[in-house]
């Protein structure tokens, strides 16, 4: 089918001129004069003032013929909800297809701003019709025609359900993403819209996945016919917006002279959970007045799902034996429908918070984002001995309310009140309808009851007030709120730091007490630094393609290979083998090969705005892995020699717990799940001029720019000028690390970093602490001690980076801190009192990883999803080159008896990097990609 375009702007002021315009297509083989039509203004259809009907039809036509077009026109701001970069948009799209399938009518023309179609005839639905079981039931009916009718997408996977475009997941992320650009909510009210997301995502999406062991992965959703009743993991081609007035009842039109229904206005349809579909219809019963008694009882629901499905499985089934639904298909949809009940709310009141719409009848989105709320309340938890829901408020509601609402569910004294619907009365407790006392004695009665319950609420308001201030502003929510994946990988760093510290710290004097000399010490360091350079590099092009879980479980099995070896091996080159492959760390800084790929995955698995609390988490846990380690070591090492253990041996003691942290590892990584995957977004591809049902459904974002623009969503498009043609064969493309913006952005950032990190060579904390051993005569366990605070003080003070860059901005925490640490840095030689030496030197301890987690969530979002892992891993491999270049450098200026100077120059060339950063990206927007959950758009 393909939908004529005319370049006309349609003039809302003066329809009838443009709709004139419009005649040829809208009435063709006729020759019309405007006075000949017959334009008339609607305002059913659409809940949104930006979008205005108008229906036209023949001043002359005989009322039987009914020969009437409606015309729908986009006005401003309507882009957010409605993706006009795309034409014909999504719903034109659906709406053409829809046509295809006899389920709506015909798109007659497009144009600039809007489109036009055939008028269904017949009454719009009133808010007390759709109550009506002669009418609800054919609503059910219909629904189930569109749901088994239209091809559905199945996939096991749930992250997809954030990369299939159009579906309820991707649309609200675009929705909240779209808030930021426009001044209709608070920034305090577009982050708890963003939690809420990510809370619904958790509660609807992951949770309800199958266990990683049960399910087939797969990277593709697949676009299928199914069977009804269909499991979680298909999502049908819903309507997305079935309030009452988006249903037309045509009289006397079905079989046997019954009424039937069809569905109009389909720009929200949208790929979802057949739950999701049902849950939003019931909602829409309450009406814009959100008057809640006109609520579906659950009796009510129960049949409407029965009839849906009874109509899902007779559509599924033509030209085979249909059957009836059982009792447990209705309870188990049933119970998937109760599970959605508060995304609803909270879907309208994102599009509503974009600013798209131009709708907000008595407070309407209030009250909706409302049935959000006291759904979460409830899935939460509420204390144990409740009155039911809908008692609780600041006041006691009469008691003929409470008998009302039990006679409306149905509940006599034997039933237990189970879980209802909306706000008022989502779960009730084990309060029977006879234990209602009369007046006044019931309402004592209630108000003994509700005594836990307000004691609860005054310990929320308390936590609310004084705590949850404090944790959300060091990103302790929001690290609680993570994802499993997410506080493991945190996890998996800890370990490993808790076992580098150790070795660090025991490493030379190991290798000299088997009888290596000084100079092999130093090449021994020295090579292995290489080898890390060596395997960071290799890892940087298939890291990604190996997989996180299987990289992480690799690095765990050869961190456990490597310190057997060093307990047991005492040969020069294999020991050097066993320090490269098993990752043992000559230096205190974390140079390792596998830290690129996790901190990919933290950032393609943490929203945007939750990156900087994520990532300060990351570093501070790992921080205080490393200073309990050294704190560990030192103490068992004076245990052992106290037992009178040979110090060589104590050594290896120590090399037999790294190996012990390999084992720890590896059972946390074996619990990654898939969704640490790299996952390409997909959109879905159909053409519908091809039948041999050999076509690619689906492609994937990688291919899409060798797809001509017009094909998108589940139908092809038509572009303006060309017809239907199959899509043009999809061309190879070379493959290469990062696209041109991307590699832009790495070079200007490595060459700051080289100059940054041969600074950090140049002033290991191995070479500082035997500077100040040597030239002020401290005692090694008085500046182990020092050091130790300084290493705890930091890993704590280091949560205060993610509220600095919420503050004043990434690029800017980074320059700021990193600036007055190098000034530090750069001081630390010049005093020739001991006690200021040692307090500069704890300072620059204190405040060195300050500006670790803004830099590297602001590398994060430089790059695209796919390049993360290789980003981070070029910068491992600056980072490992720089150290190298500056270790050596500081033993020259030691050899010349310069040490102080090697400090200078350390400092000088961190103040270098600042000066670069600064330049290169003082100016750069921190959200350069910002990613709502994890969808790159």
């Amino acid at each position: 089918m393909q939908i004529p375009f005319v370049d006309h702007t349609f003039d809302q002021s003066d329809p009838l001129k443009s709709s004139h315009a419009l005649a040829s297509f809208l009435f063709p083989n006729q020759t019309l004069d405007a006075s000949d039509l017959d334009v008339k203004t609607l305002a059913q259809g659409t809940t949104n003032s930006r979008l205005q009907l108008f229906k036209v039809s023949l001043r002359a036509a005989s009322p039987a013929l009914d020969s009437a077009v409606l015309i729908k026109v986009y006005g401003d701001g309507t882009e957010v909800t409605i993706d006009r970069r795309k034409a014909p948009t999504v719903e034109l799209h659906v709406h053409k297809f829809l046509a295809e399938q006899g389920l709506s009518s015909s798109p007659m023309v497009r144009f600039t701003n809007g489109h036009a179609y055939d008028f269904i005839p017949g009454i719009p639905c009133s808010e007390h019709d759709v109550a009506r079981e002669e009418v609800w039931r054919v609503v059910a009916r219909e629904l189930g025609r569109w749901h088994t009718t239209l091809p559905v997408v199945e996939f096991d996977h749930p992250q997809m359900s954030f990369n299939l475009e159009p579906s309820i997941w991707s649309t609200a992320k675009k929705w909240l993403d779209a808030i930021p650009a426009r001044p209709q909510r608070s920034t305090a009210n577009k982050d708890e819209l963003r939690e809420g997301l990510s809370y619904l995502s958790e509660k609807l999406l992951f949770s309800r996945s199958p266990p990683d062991s049960m399910v087939r992965h797969s990277s593709t959703p697949v676009l299928v016919r199914t069977t009804f009743p269909a499991n979680e993991s298909v999502k049908v081609l819903g309507h997305g917006d079935l309030l009452s007035g988006n249903i037309i009842i045509q009289e006397n039109t079905g079989a046997g002279g019954a009424a039937t229904v069809r569905f109009i206005d389909y720009e929200h349809a949208t790929y979802c959970p057949p739950a999701f579909e049902l849950a939003n219809h019931f909602a829409e019963w309450a009406g814009f007045e959100c008057n809640y008694d006109l609520l579906p009882t659950r009796s009510t629901r129960r049949e409407f799902i029965r009839a849906y499905l009874q109509a899902s499985i007779a559509f599924a089934s033509v030209g085979s034996h249909s059957r009836e639904v059982t009792d447990g298909e209705v309870d188990e949809l049933m119970s998937q429908v109760d599970a959605f009940r508060g995304f609803p709310g909270f879907y309208w009141q994102a599009e509503k918070s974009t600013g798209a719409m131009d709708f907000d009848y008595s407070g309407y989105a209030e009250k909706r984002l409302a049935e959000f709320w006291a759904w979460r309340k409830v899935e939460d938890g509420l204390p144990a001995g409740s009155v039911p829901s809908f008692l609780m408020g600041t006041y006691l509601p009469p008691p003929d309310l409470v008998s009302h609402r039990l006679a409306i569910e149905g509940l006599d004294d034997d039933d237990l009140v189970s879980s209802g619907y909306f706000p008022s009365w989502y779960r009730f407790s084990p309060v029977r309808s006879s234990q209602l006392l009369p007046h006044p004695a019931r309402v004592t009665s209630f108000t003994l009851a509700l005594l836990p319950v307000e004691m609860s609420k005054l310990t929320d308001m308390l936590i609310k007030r004084y705590v949850s201030p404090f944790l959300d502003s060091i990103g302790a929510d929001v690290v609680r709120k993570s994802s499993r994946d997410i506080k493991l990988l945190i996890l998996l760093r800890f370990i490993r730091l808790l076992g580098y510290g150790g070795t660090t710290f025991v490493l030379a004097l190991y290798l000299n007490a088997i009888g290596f000399r000084d100079d092999q010490v130093g090449l021994f360091m020295t090579l292995t630094l290489v080898g890390d350079l060596a395997i960071s590099f290799a890892l940087t092009y298939v890291g990604d393609g190996m997989g996180v879980r299987l990289t992480a479980i690799i690095g765990a099995l050869l961190m456990y290979a490597g310190g057997l070896a060093f307990a047991w091996l005492d040969n020069f080159w294999l020991l050097l083998l066993a320090s490269v492959a098993g990752v043992i760390n000559p230096s205190a800084n974390e140079i390792d090969p596998f830290k690129a790929i996790e901190e990919s995955a933290i950032a393609r698995l943490s929203p945007a705005e939750a990156r900087n609390d994520i990532f300060a988490w990351w570093t501070m846990l790992g921080m205080l892995g490393t200073a309990a380690s050294n704190l560990l070591t030192g103490y068992a090492l004076n245990v052992l020699q106290a037992a009178g253990m040979a110090k060589v041996d104590c050594y290896r003691v120590v090399f037999v717990a790294y190996a012990a942290m390999g084992i720890l590892k590896l059972l946390c990584a074996a619990c990654l799940s898939s969704e640490v995957e790299v996952i390409k977004p997909l959109r879905i591809l159909r053409h519908e001029s091809r039948d041999d049902g050999d076509e690619p459904l689906l492609l994937a974002k990688d291919d899409q720019e060798a797809v001509p623009r017009r094909y998108y969503g589940g139908v092809a498009a038509m572009t303006e000028d060309e017809p239907d043609e199959p899509p043009s064969p999809v061309q190879p493309k070379s493959k290469s690390m990062f696209t041109p913006s991307s590699f832009s952005f790495m070079w200007k950032l490595s060459l700051a970093l080289a100059f940054d990190f041969i600074g950090s060579g140049l002033a290991q904390i191995s070479w500082l602490t035997y500077f100040f051993t040597r030239e002020y005569d401290i005692p090694e366990d008085a500046l182990g001690s020092a050091t130790f605070a300084a290493g705890i003080i930091s890993s704590v003070l280091n949560l205060a980076s993610s509220p600095l860059s919420r503050a004043f901005g990434q690029v800017q925490v980074m320059v700021i801190c990193h600036t007055i640490n190098s000034i530090s840095l750069l001081m630390v030689s010049v005093p020739g009192d001991k006690y200021l030496a040692l307090m500069i030197f704890m300072f620059r301890i204190i405040t060195r990883e300050l500006d670790n987690a803004p830099r590297q969530a602001f590398i994060s979002a430089g790059v695209l999803n796919e390049e993360r892992t290789s980003a981070m891993g070029v910068v491992n491999m600056v980072k490992t080159v720089g150290s190298c270049l500056g270790l050596y450098l500081t033993g020259l200026f030691a050899g010349l008896d310069r040490f102080w100077l090697a400090f200078m120059v350390a400092g000088a060339l961190k103040l270098v990097y600042n000066v670069l950063i600064a330049a290169f990206f003082w100016g750069r927007s921190e959200e350069i990609r910002a990613e709502g959950d994890t969808l790159d758009e």
